[in-house]
């Protein structure tokens, strides 16, 4: 254990402190996902787009 710490006990069991460390992942997300976003929807979309517009034409003619 670092120096200047204890340990607590808590319902009988010893609880030892636990360091807790934060890591800033807000900005590298972010700057994966805008990068990513477009190619995503540059290859994904007309598939997408087309997908949809098979199912709704097919829709409509078995009416």
């Amino acid at each position: 254990m670092a120096a200047g710490m204890s340990c607590s006990v808590w319902r009988g069991k010893t609880v030892t402190p636990i360091d807790v460390v934060k890591i800033p992942m807000a900005v590298p997300l972010t700057t994966a996902f805008k990068q990513n976003i477009e190619r995503i929807r540059r290859e994904r979309l007309p598939k997408e787009l087309g997908y949809a517009l098979q199912h709704q034409l097919r829709m409509v003619i078995k009416r």
